[in-house]
This record gives C-alpha cells, sequence and structure tokens, in this order.
C-alpha cells in the first residue's frame, strides 16, 4: 500500500479536446473526421450541427434531438448544457443501450474558448474522471494566419501553449517555407506538442489522436531534455517554457506542497505543466498534469523507459528557472518556501 490517492478508472473512454482559432480549420478538419471509418466508435460533442454539416450524413435520431448517428457510425451530439452534463448524459445512454457504444470522445470548442476550463472540469470532477479521462488537447493552426493572430491574439497563443499535439491546416493554400516558418514558431511557443501539418482537413483521425495517449507526458519530457528556456516571442505574453529535473523520489505531503505553492504563487499564469515524479513506494514514474491552478492527480504510466528523465515541463507567464528550481527543493524536501520564493 502506497497510501496514494485514488486516480481515473483505467477503463475511463479516453477524451480529446479539439480548439481553434475563428477560421482555423477545425470544423473543415472535423467535419471530414465525422465521415472517416477510423471515426467509427467515436461520440463528437459539437456547438452545432449545422456547422459540419450533417444533413446529408444523418441516419437515425435518438430518443432526444440533440444526439445522431451517422452513415460512417460516429455518433454525434451538441453541447446544449454545460459538458459535465453531456458528458453523463452520454454516458448513461450508453449503458442503457440507447445508443451504441464508443471508445472515444472528442468535443469541440468554439474558435474563441479558452480550453482551459474544459480541462478544469474534467480534472476536478471525481465523478467524470471516473468516466472520462482527459487524453489530450489539440489545437488547429491556421497555414494563412497564424503569423499574424500570434501576436494579435492572446487566445492563439494559449491555445497552443495547452496543446498536447498542433495541426497546421491549409498546407495546400500556402508556401512550403510559410509552413516551416509556423512549425518554427510553434516548437518555440510549445516544444513539447507534436505539430503535424493538414492539407484541406486530410489529416487521418488516428494520426492525430490515438498517437497522443498515453504518451504525451513523456513526449513533453523528452522533447525538453536539456531545455532551460524559451521564449514565446511575444513580449506582451512573454510566455516562458521550463524544463527541471527532479531525480528524487518524492512523497505525497511534498508533492501536495509543491502543488499549493504553485497554485498560490503563479495560479491562472502558470499555462501548464506536465512531466514525470517518482513517488515513494511507487513502482513506476506516475504522470504529473497542471492547468493553471488545477491538477490531476497523478497517473502511474508503464511507458516510461528505463531511461526517461525525471523532471517538469512549465509553460507560463514570470517563470524563473533559479526561483521555480528553489521552489521545487523546498517543497520535496519537507521544508516551507518563503513567501519571496
Amino acid at each position: 500500500m502506497s497510501g496514494r490517492p485514488s486516480s481515473s478508472d483505467p477503463q475511463a473512454t479516453p477524451l480529446f479536446i479539439l480548439t481553434g482559432f475563428l477560421g482555423s480549420g477545425k470544423t473543415t478538419l472535423l467535419a471530414r473526421w465525422l465521415r472517416a471509418p477510423a471515426f467509427a466508435d467515436t461520440a463528437v460533442i459539437v456547438n452545432e450541427f449545422g456547422e459540419v454539416g450533417l444533413d446529408h450524413l444523418l441516419v437515425t435520431e435518438g430518443e432526444e434531438d440533440d444526439v445522431v448517428l451517422l452513415d460512417s457510425g460516429c455518433l454525434c451530439c451538441t453541447l446544449n448544457s454545460s459538458l459535465a452534463e453531456t458528458l453523463t448524459d452520454l454516458f448513461h445512454r450508453r449503458a442503457r443501450g440507447e445508443i451504441p457504444g464508443f471508445s472515444r470522445v472528442v468535443v469541440e470548442t468554439t474558435g474563441i474558448a479558452d480550453p482551459a476550463p474544459l480541462m478544469h472540469t474534467l480534472m476536478t470532477d471525481r465523478l467524470l474522471a471516473a468516466r472520462y479521462h482527459l487524453a489530450g488537447v489539440i489545437a488547429c493552426v491556421d497555414g494563412l494566419f497564424f503569423l499574424d493572430q500570434k501576436d494579435g491574439f492572446e487566445e492563439v497563443r494559449k491555445q497552443v501553449a495547452l496543446a498536447d499535439r498542433l495541426i497546421v491546416t491549409k498546407a495546400d493554400a500556402v508556401p512550403a517555407e510559410r509552413i516551416a516558418q509556423i512549425q518554427g514558431f510553434l516548437k518555440e511557443m510549445n516544444p513539447g506538442a507534436g505539430v503535424l501539418v493538414s492539407s484541406a482537413g486530410d489529416l487521418d483521425p488516428v494520426d492525430a489522436l490515438d498517437q497522443i495517449e498515453p504518451s504525451s507526458a513523456l513526449a513533453w519530457q523528452a522533447s525538453h531534455e536539456g531545455l532551460h528556456h524559451v521564449h514565446s516571442g511575444h513580449e506582451e505574453s512573454d510566455f516562458e517554457t521550463l524544463f527541471v529535473p527532479v531525480e528524487q523520489a518524492v512523497d505525497w505531503p511534498g508533492y501536495a506542497a509543491l502543488v499549493e505553492a504553485f497554485q498560490s504563487r503563479y495560479g491562472a499564469d502558470l499555462l501548464r505543466v506536465k512531466g514525470l515524479l517518482k513517488f515513494a513506494g511507487e513502482a513506476q514514474p506516475m504522470v504529473i498534469q497542471g492547468v493553471q491552478h488545477v491538477f490531476a492527480l497523478p497517473e502511474a504510466t508503464k511507458h516510461a523507459s528505463s531511461g526517461a528523465r525525471l523532471g517538469l515541463v512549465l509553460i507560463g507567464r514570470g517563470l524563473v528557472k533559479k526561483k521555480i528550481e528553489k521552489l521545487i527543493d523546498k517543497c520535496l524536501g519537507g521544508g516551507k518556501p518563503d513567501a519571496a520564493e
């Protein structure tokens, strides 16, 4: 017995958040995915049916008019209430056999939406966490306009910073040199997120989704080997990315103290925390995930190699590497950080 808190059920359905700024090609991509055979066992939550052009795809309607079964075998429903209520309704209707089974869920956000509140819901609602597992955040990046948008819209930069995977859209409409330039900016803003390129929504959903989970935290960790400090390139937002190695075994009180310190000192300015920590009494490293002031319960992973480096990746504003290192050492060492740290 390790005494650690219980985490989400390993049988929980993986859930992906699909985000992207207005006109980024997110809806075009999703509409193509809804027709793909590989998407047959997926439940997709959209804002409005009309946006993804479902009229000719409709085969049957459920008992309520907010869930439809497409000829591809994919379920599609609208977000008519809160995300928690919609997901709970899907869970119970599947259990009662009112709708076909599904093995994954994709939630589409609006173009100007901040993905963080949705992530908070999935990380803090214990009943939802037992039924659905946040498997990844996918952000569509406009190949035509991103280079102009990144400096003018906070939403664009935040969507990129929170993503586990980035999809550069409209590659067929811009020169290859521009796509390469965008990829360079994305790697600087979020080095841990994999970057894919799409032309007219032609990206296979399996490539976009299934390769994220369960290795996204490990990919972040691997991509930040040797990384110390990266700026987003935008002075106003000034997002920093840090990797801090944590080689020692961690106990649960020390980890709780660290989370509390992150929350009280950085709050909403700490956009994302990911990484691997070795907890005393645990056979495998634990995956760490935090979004602003909300942290999920650490989860064990069986996918870390024996040589995987332990540590935390942080993306946010006002992050100073030496202060972060001192804060981590003090909390995990059982001490109480000073107010100025």
